[in-house]
């Protein structure tokens, strides 16, 4: 289980992401990594405004909306799900 902290500095592994029909309204099914993963409309949300090269840090990911609070539980969902990695912060 990871856990995510706002100093941290995130980024999203470099991958192509398809996204799929999904029957759930409330979620979204994408292909990445060679498998399928459902993800809720935030998480999808999140990890569609990471950029695919660079990195954000926790604090400006929470301000895509939600506080930090809902951002470490979507940060830490995409982390278990290897969409999400952390770097070290070298400032």
């Amino acid at each position: 289980m990871n856990v995510a902290d706002k100093t941290q500095v995130f980024r999203r592994v470099p991958f192509e992401v398809v996204t799929l029909y999904s029957m759930q309204p409330d979620r979204r099914e994408i292909f990445a990594l060679g498998r399928v993963h459902s993800l809720t409309r935030s998480e999808y949300a999140v990890l569609s405004a990471m950029p695919r090269m660079g990195a954000m840090r926790g604090s400006e990911i929470a301000e895509l909306g939600g506080g930090w609070e809902s951002a470490a539980e979507i940060l830490e969902s995409l982390m278990d799900c290897d969409l999400v990695t952390t770097v070290e912060n070298r400032t």
